[in-house]
């Protein structure tokens, strides 16, 4: 079979939906814009802002646009909003990364989706960009616990052993958790970061024969 190619025994693939596979910064500075002009009046240009804050809480990135106190709150309420609804379309895949997840499905590799989103949301996000077919688990955590509740939840229902669940991440803090808890996992570049062990989606197979072939 294809699969022993890449592995001599069952293995699979968790990717950080948030930060490895959805690149949601127009997404994020979409609502932004569209909470401020709907609450103020204004126009303005998030994209800017995207790079520093769209992993944060959006109330981080209000304080920097808004200056009234309860137009911030009506703003970062909206934002939500936004991002859960008209945002959706604005959200996109890394480059490379469906033709990977392509490769993975033909070699009979399980791939889970992980994320510190709602399960709801997260889900809505895989839907909208026709990546469904790919993922055979999605598995969210509040993002103070993220990411080994969600690791531990791929693990139980992909019946793999935990050594050979292999976690992806942007953040190196991320790899670090989840390397303490077990999981053989790596660093991606791709979304932009520093002192990554993959710089390309394609290099993911590799490292799935290195590490488990």
């Amino acid at each position: 079979m294809l699969v022993e190619q890449l592995a001599s025994q069952p293995c699979a693939v968790a990717l950080d939906l948030d930060t490895v596979v959805v690149d949601a910064r127009r997404a994020w500075a979409f609502a932004l814009q569209q909470a401020v002009a709907a609450v103020t009046g204004e126009r303005i240009d998030a994209e800017r802002l995207a790079p520093e804050y769209h992993r944060r809480p959006w109330r981080h990135a209000v304080a920097v646009i808004v200056r009234d106190p309860m137009q911030a709150v009506a703003v970062e309420r909206l934002c939500e909003t936004f991002f859960r609804s008209s945002a959706l379309k604005h959200l996109r895949v890394y480059e490379g990364l469906p033709r990977q997840l392509d490769r993975f499905r033909e070699r009979r590799v399980e791939v889970a989706a992980i994320s510190r989103l709602s399960h709801d949301l997260a889900r809505r996000q895989i839907e909208t960009l026709g990546l469904d077919r790919f993922f055979a688990v999605l598995a969210t955590a509040p993002i103070e616990r993220f990411p080994e509740p969600a690791l531990e939840s791929c693990e139980r229902f992909l019946g793999v052993a935990r050594e050979r669940l292999l976690a992806v991440f942007a953040d190196p803090a991320d790899t670090a958790r989840a390397a303490r808890a077990g999981f053989p996992s790596l660093t991606a570049g791709w979304p932009g970061g520093e002192g990554a062990e993959l710089t390309v989606p394609e290099e993911l197979e590799r490292a799935v024969r290195l590490r488990f072939g």
